[in-house]
């Protein structure tokens, strides 16, 4: 099964605030995922990657904490829905040394924060964990050919710094390609933003209504 960019878009959304986060970061989230679609990677599978780590945790637990360079938290996991907002913020401060950032969960959900990073400062931004080294311009993303570490549950370290260099682009994709499992997580995520049917939402045309069933 495919989907549209803006379907995976919609369901995003839903899934992110199902978890809990408030619909500002739900709405980036949302774009994030359809950003990494749209770079041909699997971004359905990795927000999922994210959502079932984050479902487990009391949101405080992985909100980002920065002391000069590193950023971290006291559980050892971070939240990168959370942490991608928070590194936009300080843009004009990202140098070539760069910022640690410990413990980020599903880090691969990085890359679309870091293309926003790309476009605020007008250069490139490269990211590095595990045996991944991702610079993107804003816009494309470039990937080192070894990238097993894309499906990472969690990284202990992940470097971001400014510069870097594009080689190969990532080709564009319009549509994306979920697996069964990640895209029935997503909706079930998304479903808890659903209200429940009440006997005056079924009379006022939600459902059946009674009538179909006396």
């Amino acid at each position: 099964m495919t989907l549209s960019l803006n379907e995976v878009e919609a369901l995003s959304r839903k899934a992110v605030r199902g978890v809990g986060l408030s619909w500002g970061l739900a709405d980036e989230a949302a774009r994030a995922t359809r950003w990494l679609c749209a770079q041909s990677l699997d971004g359905c599978g990795h927000l999922a990657s994210a959502l079932d780590t984050l479902d487990d945790c009391a949101p405080g637990d992985t909100a980002p904490g920065r002391s000069g360079s590193r950023w971290s938290t006291s559980t050892g996991r971070m939240c990168p829905l959370t942490l991608g907002p928070s590194l936009g913020d300080f843009a004009a401060q990202l140098n070539d040394d760069g910022w640690q950032l410990e413990g980020v969960i599903a880090p691969a959900m990085l890359l679309p924060y870091a293309s926003n990073l790309a476009r605020r400062r007008h250069g490139w931004v490269t990211l590095r964990w595990s045996d991944v080294s991702a610079t993107t311009d804003g816009f494309g993303l470039s990937l080192s050919a070894d990238r097993e570490g894309l499906n990472d549950m969690i990284a202990s370290r992940v470097d971001i710094m400014a510069g870097g260099q594009m080689d190969t682009p990532q080709a564009v994709a319009d549509r994306a390609a979920p697996q069964t499992q990640d895209l029935a997580s997503l909706t079930a995520y998304a479903a808890r933003t659903y209200a429940p049917d009440t006997e005056a939402s079924r009379l006022l045309g939600a459902g059946a209504g009674r009538s179909d069933n006396d």
